[in-house]
């Protein structure tokens, strides 16, 4: 567990720092023990399905960004220093990262982006720039020195860096993190990381989606309902032809028309969140099986100790209200009775492998589990790894 300062646990953390303002922890994960070394991430970077990047510069020159995946010969040609090789989602690849995130259960785990890892030379830094999402850093290997400011300034960037690197970046506080060591950021600080020699790091973010996010599945919803609304105009008027010109008159319709279509898209803000917050990235999503299984063959299976397990990339997230239950896999959405968050708890706990009671499992339940196997997000497992 994280070793807390004192007079602080998981809810003063909460009520205190969690999108409020950032915290140092001293040998917060005293002990960690890391599988994933320098060369392991070096392999990974190679792998295509791998989001990578290697960030190289300093604040003379500028910084430069290429993207992966990599050829082994490109990591013996890099210099000796000013440069950091960035990892994400390497808890997809790596199960045995699973404990890390574990320490972070005081939050949602639908919130969770990912544990991305990133190797730096001495002088390894992305620049100063300013995340929109909240993030525990924690030193691995090496020292990391940590300038934090306390405004962005107008986040105005540097134009000659291929990345985003704040022009103006004005340290209020700098500190070092050894091997242990932890701090959190909250969404819209500053901050300016440096390797003060080789050093590796781990970094649990956490997912933020945008009002664009939310108003892009809004638009899905809308454009896949069966009684969508188009634009009408039975009222035209004779002053209102006018060649190409678009009237105010026109231009008010279109605007009812569009909050018509914000109320419809607001009754189902549920569904649109959890769409929004399980939508997966393409290279992560499960290849769908081959054959789907009808629910005899499904029950069959399940009743002679076959064991589930939802795919490591898959998303995951339920919601419950009276009026009935959602649950969300990788973008797409399951719409159950009230009550049935037993199921979705089900289901959620499948994140290690598991068994489910076929006694406790109606027909709707089947055909999800059914739909979940056929697009991959649910694969059989081994009983070992539930044992």
């Amino acid at each position: 567990m994280i070793r807390w300062p004192d007079g602080l646990d998981a809810n003063a953390f909460l009520d205190t720092y969690w999108q409020k303002r950032p915290l140092l922890v001293r040998g917060a994960m005293p002990g960690l023990e890391n599988p994933v070394g320098a060369d392991d991430l070096a392999g990974l970077a190679c792998e295509a399905d791998v989001e990578s990047r290697i960030v190289a510069g300093n604040e003379t020159c500028g910084w430069t960004v290429r993207h992966g995946p990599f050829e082994e010969t490109e990591f013996s040609s890099l210099p000796d220093r000013d440069w950091v090789l960035l990892v994400q989602d390497v808890d997809k690849f790596v199960p045995q990262l699973n404990p890390v995130l574990e320490l972070f259960s005081f939050l949602p785990s639908w919130r969770l982006e990912d544990l991305m890892i990133s190797y730096s030379s001495p002088g390894g830094s992305v620049g100063p720039h300013v995340d929109n999402y909240d993030v525990f850093l924690i030193q691995v290997e090496g020292r990391r020195r940590w300038q934090l400011a306390a405004e962005a300034q107008g986040a105005i960037w540097r134009d000659d860096c291929e990345i985003r690197v704040l022009k103006s970046f004005d340290p209020s506080s700098s500190f070092t993190l050894d091997p242990g060591d932890m701090l959190y950021l909250p969404p819209g600080i500053p901050h300016y990381g440096l390797g003060k020699n080789a050093c590796l790091s781990f970094s649990v973010g956490f997912r933020a989606p945008s009002g664009s996010d939310l108003l892009a599945q809004a638009t899905q919803l809308l454009s896949d309902s069966d009684d969508e609304q188009f634009y009408s105009d039975a009222d035209l008027a004779g002053d209102e032809i006018d060649g190409a010109r678009i009237s105010d008159a026109a231009v008010t319709r279109a605007s009812q028309l569009l909050t018509e279509a914000t109320e419809k898209s607001r009754s189902c803000v549920a569904e649109l969140l959890g769409r929004a917050v399980t939508d997966n990235k393409p290279w992560l999503l499960p290849e769908p099986a081959e054959t789907q299984l009808t629910g005899v063959t499904l029950i069959e299976r399940l009743r002679s100790a076959n064991w589930l397990k939802l795919h490591e990339g898959s998303r995951l997230a339920w919601h419950a209200s009276e009026s009935g239950t959602w649950l969300f896999v990788d973008g797409e959405s399951w719409c159950l009775p009230a009550g049935d968050q037993v199921f979705c708890r089900a289901i959620q706990s499948l994140r290690s492998a598991g068994r489910l009671t076929t006694a406790c499992l109606e027909d709707r339940h089947v055909a999800v589990v059914a739909d979940l196997l056929a697009r991959g997000s649910l694969c059989w497992a081994d009983n070992k790894e539930g044992a």
